[in-house]
């Protein structure tokens, strides 16, 4: 009997709580179609940033006539991997991020490399379509991150530290690629 009271009473608070990250996931997907929508009439500004990676990366805002950033594509590119990142803004928070990762079968140094190379080395050329991929997508109200769909398609416990971990790193970075933005206009 005890156990049902405590199951009861742990149900009138958890099931508010789902039903309002439901409400927070529908306006978060809103924002993202409607985003899409217009992307192609957004301005743009693109950014090439060397700090980040020994290969770059690629920044590319758009914003609309007010100056403020809708959207942020980047691209950081490494020797052996490739990373694609999608920030969606509502009024100047991350609302959602889709981020792909490529894993390269071989680094793209192998690209210079001879066949002769190769064969010596023991390696062979990077060709794209050997790639791994994983996408994850982070959902974000009001500064916080409320889902975080993994590369399994399995949402990810917001219990664990490692969703804490990847909510602050991609919160801060969000507010990075704006300050970067703010600084070049």
């Amino acid at each position: 009997m005890k156990l049902i009271k405590i199951l009861l009473t742990l149900l009138v608070f958890f099931i508010p709580v789902l039903s309002q990250n439901k409400k927070y996931l529908e306006i978060i997907k809103s924002n993202y179609y409607n985003l899409k929508t217009f992307q192609s009439k957004l301005n743009v500004k693109k950014i090439v940033d060397l700090s980040g990676s020994a290969e770059g990366a690629e920044i590319v805002y758009f914003f609309n006539d007010l100056n403020n950033v809708l959207i942020v594509e980047v691209e950081i590119l490494g020797e052996t991997s490739k990373s694609n990142q999608n920030y969606y803004f509502i009024n100047d928070s991350l609302s959602f991020l889709f981020v792909c990762e490529e894993y390269y079968n071989a680094p793209t140094s192998t690209l210079l490399m001879s066949v002769e190379e190769l064969e010596k080395n023991g390696m062979e050329r990077l060709d794209h379509n050997k790639s791994a991929f994983s996408e994850n997508r982070f959902y974000f109200f009001r500064g916080k991150l409320i889902k975080w769909v993994d590369k399994n398609h399995k949402s990810v416990s917001d219990t664990t530290l490692e969703f804490s971990r990847v909510s602050n790193n991609y919160l801060d970075y969000s507010m990075e690629l704006l300050n970067i933005f703010s600084s070049q206009n």
